[in-house]
């Protein structure tokens, strides 16, 4: 027996030299932010206010936790995994004793490889993309694959992702265009499609000035087949002196599909829609300047069109839409928002598919560790309804804070808002002012105060 166990041990030591050997890395960073609310428009669900409206508060909690094993600097594994809480909801382990049900969810699981002599880089599985528009297109964790070159002044992409499977993954609930009132033809999969495919070019004429092209393309298959959103587009960045500018135009045209009530006849609503927008930022002393418009537009009918047309641009998840550059709370979603707090109009940058022009302002920095910003913004949809006003509002907030640690800050954000008319009408959720309720009244202006701290390692 002894000498059975001494010839597997040394048979089993020589497989073992016979492996070249090969460097292997763990890292892992992540994050940690916790935050408390107060205001008095209820940011879950049916988040306008009404009248006389009484306040709320609550405390998220968010923690993101990424893992990478890296073989080489060209080949790795990246993943991102989140755990969100709010304070006393037991579903998210916020209650007492903390024995939620909530999971962990995953963000990012996707391999980051180079192809060994070609300039080309591989992502593969399920990472982070964001589109040329500042998120007025997508800004999304997708399924997909990802081919990057850069071939001397020139980098461009290839993508593909399936974002919907209808047949295992059910009716999507978060506004993606014209799909949220199809029913599955099937409980099959591979089916009942909506896929992603984006074609993406930028030219470096000097170090100052940058010029870029998309092409953005929805398509659906089974009970979506008539559903093809074409989106085009151009971008350019330059800097000039302490100013970082940055302007895109996008035109979109297709089909956007039956499915949505009202739709005459069942037919396919022809899509003929565009998005422009500029942001800058100008270092000024300790701080920076920061200006930006945009403008999506809009349709007096949004897509449930009886002729068959819309001029409403469409974005992939309007339901939680982002404008991060804008540094709003309550017209626009901060970008450091958690768990439940959401925008005076639930976070649809489409207005319920009325269009958007927002313009804003602000100047934000940090000196000797004090940091600090105030901004300022103003909203309307780029369309109306019958019987409807366009003015959502202007919000004013500001933010103090303190780096305890190069790793760790603790904020105060203040902001209130003046509603518009519109804004002041606004009911319901997801953008959706009540037809014929002009000059109702019947919302207070909003105010929101927020506590955050912010770890990250």
């Amino acid at each position: 027996m002894k000498k059975k166990i001494l010839a597997i041990t040394a048979a089993a030591a020589i497989s073992m030299s016979a492996v070249p050997a090969m460097a292997f890395e763990n890292q892992f960073s992540g994050m940690l932010n916790v935050g408390g609310y107060a205001t008095n428009y209820n940011n879950i669900g049916s988040v306008h206010n009404g009248k006389d409206a009484p306040s709320m508060n609550n405390i998220d909690q968010r923690a993101r936790l990424k893992y990478i094993a890296k073989v080489s600097d060209d080949l790795q594994m990246v993943s991102w995994f989140e755990i969100n809480s709010q304070w006393g909801n037991a579903a998210q382990g916020g209650t007492l004793d903390t024995d939620g049900t909530a999971s962990i969810r995953v963000k990012n699981v996707y391999l980051d490889f180079n192809i060994p002599k070609i300039p080309v880089n591989t992502k593969v599985g399920l990472f982070h993309w964001t589109d040329d528009y500042k998120m007025a297109f997508a800004d999304a964790d997708v399924a997909g694959l990802q081919l990057t070159t850069k071939i001397d002044k020139f980098t461009g992409y290839f993508l593909y992702s399936r974002l919907y499977d209808l047949g295992v993954a059910g009716t999507p609930t978060n506004g993606v265009p014209n799909v949220t009132s199809v029913t599955p033809s099937t409980s099959l999969s591979g089916r009942d499609t909506l896929d992603l495919v984006a074609v993406n070019g930028k030219y470096a004429i000097d170090k100052n000035l940058t010029v870029g092209a998309n092409y953005y393309a929805l398509v659906g298959g089974g009970a979506l087949r008539d559903r093809l959103i074409n989106t085009i587009g151009a971008n350019v960045s330059a800097k000039i002196g302490p100013a970082d500018l940055y302007g895109y135009f996008g035109y979109q045209f297709g089909d956007i599909g039956p499915g949505l009530a009202n739709v005459a006849n069942g037919k396919s609503v022809n899509l003929s829609a565009f998005a422009v927008g500029a942001t800058g930022t100008i270092t000024a002393g300790p701080g920076k300047v920061n200006l930006g418009v945009l403008y999506l537009s809009g349709d007096d009918k949004g897509i449930n069109r009886t002729d068959g047309t819309s001029g409403a641009w469409q974005m992939v998840s309007p339901g939680t839409s982002y404008y991060n550059d804008a540094n709003m709370w309550i017209i626009i979603r901060n970008k450091i928002s958690l768990v439940s707090s959401r925008s005076f109009d639930n976070n649809d940058l489409t207005n319920g598919q009325r269009g958007l022009f927002a313009v804003y302002g602000g100047y934000n920095g940090e000196y000797n560790k004090i940091i600090y910003g105030a901004n300022i913004g103003y909203a309307q949809t780029a369309a109306t309804h019958s019987g409807e006003n366009s003015s959502i509002g202007t919000e004013i907030n500001g933010t103090i804070g303190y780096r305890i640690y190069d790793n760790l800050t603790a904020k105060i954000n203040l902001a209130y808002a003046v509603l518009g008319d519109a804004g002041k009408d606004l009911v319901g959720s997801n953008g959706a002012w009540t037809t014929g309720a002009k000059n109702t009244f019947s919302n207070d202006d909003p105010w929101l105060a927020n506590l955050m701290v912010e770890y990250s390692f």
